[in-house]
């Protein structure tokens, strides 16, 4: 199956910037080359109809701050319906990113520690028949060494287990992400659909994330882009619970913001940004 509606961010060069959204033409590239705006609308077009991608939505971050946006294309061939500013797409796993910062807020403000054993605020039921996972905490997750696969579902019967011993070694993991976020909504006393609203408050509207969402809603209804394969429009996933390995809806200016954010370290102690 090919996914062919994409959204990209790119981050170019930390260089003084020579063009952005404003009408300039170009943008200055670490090497001192500079790229023709026009000739990357051109490649852009080109590419998409040689990969049969329908629509793209796409930003640049140059010096921590949006120097290019464009929508190109259509979100649902069928209908022909074209990707605009307010079109979201399936963030999948840049959730983690996202999720991520929220986590060092959550730090910050000493609802948690890294490296205290999650256990100790929420214990994990599904884990019970194996003693080891009382050692994971939120460093683990964050740098996937819990032990834990990316997904039950791996498992013939789906149960969750550990592979190896937390701490020791890497593998992703999207379930640790999970975990995670049951142990957040429990200690700020939300369930686990509230759980969008705390993100909301801490990450969306303070980054200026204007289009992002965890669950589905009447905007998502109207706005979301349709997945392909081989140029035939599927079903659009919609999401009842946030999942914070994977759950994000959002656009690629949203998502440029974020990042931009990110460079300058907005809303984290010295120590968290680090």
């Amino acid at each position: 199956m090919r996914q062919s509606i994409f959204i990209l961010v790119f981050v170019l060069a930390i260089m003084p910037m020579s063009s952005s959204c404003n009408g300039q033409e170009n943008l200055q590239l670490l090497n001192g080359e500079r790229l023709n705006i026009s000739e990357l609308d051109v490649f852009l077009e080109e590419e998409m109809e040689r990969l049969e991608i329908p629509g793209l939505s796409i930003a640049v971050v140059n010096q921590g701050k949006v120097a290019y946006h464009r929508t190109i294309g259509v979100k649902n061939a069928q209908s022909g319906e074209r990707v605009d500013k307010s079109t979201t797409f399936e963030s999948a796993s840049i959730t983690k990113a996202v999720f991520a910062y929220f986590v060092m807020r959550m730090v910050d403000e000493e609802v948690l520690d890294l490296d205290t054993p999650l256990y100790t605020y929420l214990p994990n039921y599904d884990l019970d028949h194996d003693p080891r996972y009382k050692q994971i905490t939120a460093r683990m997750i964050l740098t996937h060494q819990t032990g834990l696969p990316n997904w039950r579902y791996v498992n013939k019967g789906q149960y969750l287990d550990l592979k190896f011993d937390p701490g020791s070694q890497f593998s992703y993991s999207g379930e640790g992400f999970e975990y995670l976020g049951n142990v957040i909504a429990h200690l700020k006393g939300v369930t686990r659909k509230e759980l969008q609203e705390l993100i909301r408050e801490n990450v969306f509207d303070p980054l200026e994330m204007d289009i992002a969402y965890f669950r589905w809603n009447d905007f998502l209804e109207e706005h979301k882009a349709n997945g392909h394969n081989r140029g035939v429009a599927n079903m659009r996933y919609k999401p009842l619970l946030p999942s914070m390995a994977g759950g994000l809806q959002t656009e690629a200016m949203s998502l440029a913001r974020f990042m931009s954010g990110m460079i300058e370290g907005y809303g984290l102690s010295d120590e968290m940004y680090q």
